[in-house]
C-alpha cells in the first residue's frame, strides 16, 4: 500500500547524520588542545548517529560536507561583517543626501514615496533654455540645469576609505581561506589525503599488481584504481537500467527482482558468485520499498530466463512478470483516455510497450558494446596510499610539468623515478572521490576546449538576448517595480538557460562543473542586473526617481523577497505534499522524496550577484550595503538548515569555488572605482552651463566614460567647481593605479603558476600530516569507478570489478529500507551483470592491498 509517511521516513532517512569523533578528540586531548567535542558524517544505520541540528550548527561543524562547501558559510558571514562595516562608513555620504544635497530644490519632492532616505536623489533640476553649442547647430534648445546636488570631496575621501577597508578584508579574506581551508581539510581525514592520480598512463597498463609494485617505494598501498574509457557502455547500461526500472514499475514488478534476476544470469548460468548476490539482493529488499506488487512466483522463471542469456552478459531479460495480462489490460484501458493520449504525444507518459521497446536498444546497445573481442583502454590510475606521509614523498617525488610527462622527457635518475613502463608520468593530488566525473574522463583537452568555445559563445547569444528584452522594456519607459520584476523574473531563468549550456561540456570534476556554472551564471547576471541597465539609462536620468526606485527594489528583492522564497521552497513542497499522493506505487512517491536539488556554484552567484548589485550602485545608493548584510546573514541561516534538513547530499568540493569567488570579488571592487569614477565625471547629470552673464551653455554629458577620462587627462570645465576638479583628478588616479597594480599582480601570479605547472609542477601539501592511517578512519570511501544515474531514486550506478574492497571503504550510495552497504553496493554495480573474466577487461579495477583481516564495517 502506498503510504506518504513511509515516503516521509525515506526523506528523513536522507538527511545527513553525525556521530561523535572519538578518536579525533582523543588527538585534541593529547595534544593539549581545549576540551572540545568533534563530529564527523555518519551513516544513518549507525547506531549512535543522530541529525545534524538545525539551528544551532555552526560554520565551523560543517567542515565534515567538504573543504568548498565550509569555506562558503563562512564566506557569508565574513562579506556579511564586511559590507556592514562598509555601510556604517558611507552613513556620511547617506547624511549628505539626506540634508545638503538637495538644498536648491524648488519643490517639496524631497522624499518621493517608497524611496528610503539616503539615496542620491536629486530633486534641485530645473528646466532652462540654452542659447550656445546647442545641437545640429539650433540657436536654442531644451535643457536641464542644476545648481545642487553637487558631489562633494569628502563623498569620494569616504568612499576611498571604504574601498581600502574592503581590499583589507580581500588580503585579510585570503589569508583567512588559506588557514580555513587547512584547519577544515586537516578536521576531518578523506581519501585525497592519502591519494595519487596517474593522468597519462599507458592504454595497456591495466595490472593493478604492477602499479602497486611500483608505488610501494613511496610507502604502504592500501588501494590502486585502474580507470577504463568506457564512457559509451556506461551510458548504455544506465539507459538499460532506467529502462528496467520503468518496465518493472508498469508491470507492478519490484526492481529488486528484475536486479536479482540479472545477476543470477550474470555469469550464463556458471556464475555462483552473481548468483548469491542475487540472492542476497532479493532476500533484504522487500517490495514495499519500492512499493509494488511483489509476485514471488515469477522470480524463479525469470532467474532461469536470465541464466540462459548471452555468454557475454551483454543481454538482460525482461523482467518477471512482462507479459502479465492484467497489466496488460490496465495498460491498454489507460492508454484509451484522451489525457493519457495528449500526455503521450508530448513525451510525458510511456505505455509498457514504450518501455519494452526501450528495453530492446539498450539490451542491443550493450550487447554491441559488450561483445568478445571488446575491452576498453586505460584513462586514469589511482593509488591510495595508506599513510599520509606515503602520499607526500610520492607526489614530491613525481610531480613534474606537463611538458615533460607530454613528451617523455626526464634524465638520469629523474627518468627512473617518473619512469613506469617508459612513460614519463604525470601524477598529481586528485579530487575527493564523490568529486569525480567519472565518465568524462576520457575527453581529450582538445575536444573540451572546443566545447569551452561552444558553451562561451552560447552564454554571449544569452546575454545579448537579455539585452534586448531589457532595452525594449527601457525604452516602453515601464515603472521601476515593474522594471525590478522583470530582472527577477529573468534572474530566475538564467540559471535553467545556463544549465543547460554547461550540460553540453564534459569535465574532470564538479568543481570544475560548479566553476564554469558559476562563471556563466555571474556574466549573464551581472550584464543583466547591472551593466545593461548602466548602458541603456540615459545620464540624465542616473539620479532620478525611477533609477533609484528599480536599485532599491533589486537590493530589497535580494535581502527580502529572496530568503522568503527559499524558506517556503514552494516546488519541492509541492511535489511532496501534492504530486506524490497521486503516485500509484511507493517507489514512485519516494522519488518525490529525494530532497531538493542544488549546486554550490549556484549558491556563490548568487552570493556574488548581490556583491555585485552592491558595489555598482554604492556611489548613489549606499544604503544598498546594509541591505546586502542582511542578505548574507538570512542567506547563511536559510542554506544552513537546507543542508542539513532540505537538500540533496552533494559531492564534498575542494576549495577552488571559495578562491574563485574570492577573485570576483577582488573584481568587483575595481568595477566599484570604474563606475564610481565615471559617475563622479558627470555629476549632476544636467546638461547646461551657467555663463556669468545669466545665460546657459547646452553641454552634452551623454559618454560617461569619455567623461571620465577626459577629466583623468585635463581639468579644465566650465560648470565644475574647483573641488570636483580635484576630486575627479584624485578619485581618478586613484583608481587608475588600484586597478593596473591588481591587474600586473593578478596576471604575475597566474603566470607563474601556469609556468610551474607546465615546467615542474605545482604540488604544494595544505596542512599538516595527521598520522592517521588509511585503515583507521572509521568510515572512508576510495577511489571506485562509477556509472551514469540509473535515476534519481537509485542514484550514482557503481561501475567497477572490485577485489579485497572493504565495505567501510565503499561510496555513498543509496539505500532501500535497512539495505546495508555490500547489499547496496551489489544491487548498484553494473559490473555485476556480466562474466567474471570479463568485468576487468570492460569495467575499471579497484583492488585492495591491506594486510590482514578486513575490518569490520562502520555500520
Amino acid at each position: 500500500m502506498v503510504s506518504w509517511q513511509k515516503a516521509n521516513e525515506f526523506f528523513k532517512r536522507l538527511t545527513p547524520r553525525r556521530a561523535r569523533d572519538r578518536a579525533a578528540e582523543q588527538r585534541l586531548r593529547e595534544a593539549g588542545a581545549a576540551r572540545r567535542e568533534k563530529w564527523r558524517k555518519a551513516h544513518h544505520l549507525e547506531p549512535t548517529a543522530e541529525p545534524y541540528p538545525a539551528l544551532i550548527c555552526g560554520a565551523d561543524d560543517l567542515g565534515p560536507f567538504g573543504v568548498g562547501i565550509g569555506l562558503y558559510f563562512k564566506q557569508l558571514l565574513w562579506l556579511s561583517g564586511a559590507f556592514f562595516l562598509y555601510g556604517a562608513i558611507s552613513l556620511y555620504t547617506m547624511r549628505y543626501f539626506a540634508t545638503d544635497y538637495n538644498s536648491h530644490a524648488t519643490s517639496a519632492a524631497n522624499a518621493p514615496d517608497g524611496l528610503l532616505p539616503g539615496s542620491a536623489l536629486c530633486t534641485a533640476y530645473r528646466a532652462v533654455t540654452a542659447t550656445r553649442d546647442c545641437p545640429h547647430g539650433a540657436e536654442a534648445c531644451a535643457a536641464r540645469f542644476t545648481a545642487g546636488c553637487a558631489v562633494s570631496a569628502r563623498m569620494s575621501a569616504v568612499d576611498l576609505v571604504g574601498v581600502a577597508c574592503l581590499f583589507a578584508y580581500c588580503l585579510l579574506l585570503g589569508g583567512l581561506l588559506e588557514r580555513e581551508g587547512r584547519e577544515l581539510d586537516e578536521s576531518v581525514q578523506t581519501a585525497q589525503d592519502y591519494a595519487v592520480v596517474v593522468n597519462d598512463p599507458g592504454a595497456g597498463d591495466d595490472d593493478p599488481a604492477a602499479w602497486q609494485r611500483f608505488f610501494a617505494r613511496f610507502g604502504d598501498v592500501a588501494y590502486v584504481t585502474v580507470v577504463r574509457a568506457n564512457a559509451a557502455l556506461l551510458a548504455a547500461l544506465a539507459r538499460r537500467r532506467a529502462a528496467q526500472t520503468a518496465l518493472a514499475l508498469r508491470s507492478a514488478v519490484s526492481e529488486v527482482e528484475t536486479a536479482a534476476a540479472a545477476a543470477a544470469g550474470a555469469d550464463g548460468g556458471g556464475g555462483a558468485e552473481a548468483a548469491a548476490a542475487a540472492r542476497g539482493v532479493a532476500a533484504v529488499a522487500p517490495a514495499v520499498a519500492l512499493g509494488v506488487r511483489k509476485k514471488p512466483a515469477a522470480a524463479a522463471p525469470a532467474a532461469a530466463a536470465a541464466a540462459g542469456g548471452s555468454a557475454d552478459g551483454g543481454a538482460s531479460a525482461q523482467p518477471p512478470g512482462a507479459d502479465d495480462e492484467s497489466d496488460d489490460e490496465e495498460d491498454e484501458a489507460r492508454q484509451r483516455s484522451c489525457g493519457w493520449r495528449l500526455a503521450h504525444a508530448l513525451g510525458l507518459a510511456a505505455s509498457r510497450a514504450d518501455a519494452a521497446a526501450a528495453l530492446a536498444r539498450a539490451d542491443a546497445e550493450v550487447a554491441a558494446l559488450s561483445r568478445p573481442g571488446v575491452h576498453y583502454p586505460v584513462t586514469r590510475v589511482y593509488c591510495v596510499f595508506n599513510t599520509e606521509a606515503a602520499q607526500r614523498n610520492c607526489l614530491h617525488q613525481l610531480s613534474t610539468g606537463k611538458l615533460k610527462a607530454r613528451w617523455d622527457y626526464a634524465n638520469g635518475a629523474q627518468a627512473a623515478a617518473l619512469s613506469f613502463n617508459g612513460n614519463i608520468l604525470h601524477a598529481q593530488e586528485p579530487p575527493e572521490p564523490g568529486e569525480i566525473v567519472w565518465h568524462s574522463l576520457q575527453v581529450p583537452n582538445r575536444a573540451r576546449a572546443l566545447q569551452s568555445l561552444a558553451a562561451t559563445l552560447l552564454t554571449g547569444a544569452v546575454v545579448a538576448g537579455s539585452y534586448w528584452v531589457f532595452y525594449a522594456i527601457m525604452h516602453d519607459n515601464a515603472d521601476a517595480s515593474g522594471l525590478a520584476i522583470v530582472v527577477t523574473l529573468i534572474n530566475a531563468a538564467l540559471p535553467t538557460a545556463c544549465y543547460a549550456i554547461n550540460a553540453l561540456q564534459s569535465f574532470y570534476d564538479h568543481g570544475d562543473r560548479q566553476g564554469a556554472l558559476m562563471a556563466k551564471l555571474i556574466a549573464t547576471r551581472f550584464m543583466n542586473t547591472a551593466l545593461i541597465s548602466y548602458f541603456t539609462t540615459p545620464p540624465g536620468e542616473t539620479l532620478s526617481y525611477t533609477r533609484l526606485m528599480a536599485v532599491q527594489s533589486l537590493m530589497v528583492s535580494d535581502a527580502f523577497i529572496t530568503p522568503a522564497l527559499a524558506i517556503v521552497d514552494a516546488v519541492p513542497r509541492f511535489y511532496r505534499r501534492v504530486l506524490s499522493r497521486a503516485s500509484t506505487t511507493q517507489r514512485l512517491m519516494n522519488s518525490y522524496f529525494l530532497g531538493s536539488a542544488w549546486d554550490l556554484g549556484e549558491r556563490y552567484t548568487s552570493m556574488l550577484k548581490t556583491v555585485i548589485v552592491a558595489l555598482f550602485y554604492a556611489a548613489i545608493y549606499p544604503a544598498g550595503c546594509f541591505f546586502a548584510s542582511f542578505c548574507f546573514l538570512a542567506t547563511f541561516f536559510i542554506d544552513r538548515y537546507k543542508l542539513v534538513r532540505e537538500w540533496r547530499s552533494a559531492p564534498a568540493y575542494d576549495a577552488q569555488l571559495a578562491w574563485r569567488a574570492h577573485n570576483v570579488i577582488i573584481g568587483c571592487i575595481l568595477l566599484h572605482l570604474l563606475v564610481t569614477s565615471s559617475w563622479y565625471a558627470g555629476w549632476p547629470f544636467d546638461n547646461a552651463i551657467l555663463n556669468a552673464d545669466g545665460t546657459y551653455t547646452y553641454s552634452d554629458n551623454s559618454n560617461l566614460v569619455t567623461e571620465a577620462l577626459d577629466h583623468l587627462r585635463s581639468s579644465a570645465s566650465g560648470y565644475r567647481s574647483a573641488e570636483h576638479r580635484a576630486l575627479l583628478v584624485t578619485y581618478g588616479w586613484s583608481t587608475a593605479a588600484v586597478v593596473a597594480v591588481s591587474a600586473l599582480i593578478f596576471a604575475s601570479s597566474r603566470a607563474a603558476r601556469a609556468f610551474r605547472r607546465l615546467v615542474r609542477g605545482d604540488y604544494e601539501p595544505v596542512g599538516a600530516d595527521q598520522r592517521i592511517a588509511f585503515t583507521d578512519v572509521p568510515r572512508i570511501e576510495t577511489y571506485i569507478p562509477m556509472g551514469y544515474p540509473g535515476d534519481d531514486l537509485v542514484g550514482s550506478l557503481v561501475a567497477c570489478h572490485a577485489v579485497n574492497l572493504r565495505t567501510k571503504h565503499y561510496p555513498h550510495l543509496v539505500h532501500l529500507d535497512d539495505e546495508s552497504d555490500e547489499q547496496a553496493f551489489k544491487r548498484l554495480n553494473v559490473a555485476l551483470e556480466f562474466p567474471v573474466h570479463r568485468r576487468a577487461l570492460l569495467f575499471g579495477t579497484v583492488r585492495g592491498f591491506l594486510q590482514g583481516p578486513p575490518a569490520p564495517s562502520a555500520v
